[in-house]
């Protein structure tokens, strides 16, 4: 009866265990499937402000970022990788820093968190806000697939909005500014 008894009682542990977490899992970007979206995109700090378009292209485990002035006409191309981030202008200048945060804190005024912004991106749960690495992330709109459709990021005066964010074909490439 006592193994009886201490069977049921490992049982009941284990099925305890493996029950679902309440608080979502975010899968590292390096695991993510590739992805692609476009969206209009205004970023604000108390001494800079920003709005245009953003084409970005998640492909493993480096991103693509091209920034685009309301019109179309390229401003800013980023590129990501472990290995460091690199930022072309229009008139084809580039800087290379170990991250695309900090590159793009020092040259465009504000920061873009490349590094996160894949995991926030991909984050289906019903969280409609969240804190994460620093970072306020809230969920104003998303598709049928729970996929956000628009974006708030905010971190101490950095504003950053994403709108109409559209989610394309992984095989639309960003091109040159």
């Amino acid at each position: 009866m006592k193994a009886f008894l201490t069977g049921c009682l490992l049982l009941l542990l284990s099925a305890c265990s493996s029950l679902p977490s309440q608080q979502p899992l975010l899968t590292p970007a390096h695991e993510q499937g590739d992805f692609s979206i476009s969206s209009r995109i205004s970023a604000r700090t108390s001494e800079q402000s920003f709005a245009g378009l953003m084409t970005w292209q998640h492909s493993g485990s480096a991103d693509e970022v091209l920034l685009s002035s309301p019109l179309g006409q390229g401003v800013a191309r980023i590129l990501s990788t472990p290995a460091g981030a690199t930022i072309e202008n229009a008139q084809g200048e580039r800087r290379s820093a170990p991250d695309a945060e900090s590159l793009t804190a020092e040259l465009l005024g504000w920061r873009l968190p490349l590094n996160h912004l894949s995991n926030w991106m991909n984050d289906t749960s019903a969280a409609s806000e969240q804190q994460r690495d620093g970072w306020h992330i809230r969920y104003v709109e998303r598709d049928a697939q729970r996929h956000p459709t628009a974006l708030d990021l905010s971190y101490g005066d950095i504003e950053i909005r994403l709108r109409s964010i559209r989610w394309d074909d992984v095989s639309s490439p960003a091109t040159k500014p």
